[in-house]
């Protein structure tokens, strides 16, 4: 979940999350996901980064150095 608190954004620490619907996989998205983590990587070297991911996408992510610590099981209603 995303800190988007006042505070957190003044401190320098604001996240922000992937949207819930990701863009459908294919050559258009190919390297998209790579790109952006690099990207954030290259803007703050040094800082640790958690995320939350589906089982799709833990081969880019453990490419990239991330390893599970835990899982979780989500509900929703509605659409």
């Amino acid at each position: 979940m995303a800190n988007d608190s006042p505070a957190a954004a003044r401190n320098g620490r604001r996240t922000s999350v992937a949207p819930s619907r990701p863009p459908t996989a294919g050559p258009a998205t190919r390297g998209l996901a790579r790109a952006l983590l690099n990207s954030a990587f290259a803007a703050h070297p040094g800082r640790g980064c958690t995320l939350v991911a589906t089982e799709a996408g833990r081969p880019l992510y453990e490419s990239l150095g991330f390893r599970a610590v835990a899982t979780t099981t989500w509900y929703t209603s509605g659409s």
